[in-house]
């Protein structure tokens, strides 16, 4: 479109007469809608954006980016020298931890539920989940101590606050049953 011919449908749209009352204050709400329509939708994807952005940042606190698996569920035992090929391989990676991860049922007085149950060696840094606990601690008696944090929502539903026994069931093996103090 040509310069000179939206300036003259500015020109002509912002010029008033004095005989189309109703039509300048028609123009005027229609104009202030544009503006006010245009503003919201500027400042709501705005708020959304830094929402994805706070979203994935705390998503990545709670798991790894990289997953190593061996087939069909199996343990993989070889993990230091995976980490040494690894580090070897890729410097840019910043850490590394085992994680052991099954599928699990969990019980308390009242409730029972299915859980993914992670189990981390006791030197695994856990600076960025230690500033969001809001109840209870991280610290475990000793590394013998059958003892487990939950989050907040799984501690809602089975109605349980830190010091509460909680029975813990392998879906793998039936005589696998643990009872933990919830800390």
């Amino acid at each position: 479109m040509n310069l000179k011919l939206i300036s003259i449908i500015g020109r002509r749209f912002a010029r008033s007469s004095s005989r189309r009352g109703f039509l300048n204050f028609a123009r005027s709400v229609a104009f202030i809608s544009v503006l006010l329509g245009a503003a919201s939708l500027v400042i709501s994807l705005s708020v959304l954006d830094g929402f994805d952005y706070k979203l994935r940042q705390n998503a990545v606190k709670f798991t790894s980016q990289i997953q190593i698996h061996k087939l069909n569920e199996e343990t993989l035992n070889s993990f230091p020298m995976v980490i040494n090929v690894l580090k070897k391989n890729f410097p840019a990676i910043k850490t590394i931890d085992p994680v052991i991860e099954r599928q699990s049922i969990i019980r308390s007085k009242s409730t029972i539920e299915g859980i993914q149950v992670k189990g981390i060696e006791p030197g695994y840094d856990i600076g960025d989940i230690r500033s969001n606990v809001s109840e209870g601690s991280l610290d475990f008696s000793n590394h013998e101590a059958k003892e487990i944090v939950i989050g907040k929502t799984l501690a809602q539903k089975l109605n349980v606050i830190p010091g509460d026994k909680i029975v813990l069931f392998s879906i793998e093996s039936i005589s696998n049953i643990r009872i933990f103090r919830l800390i």
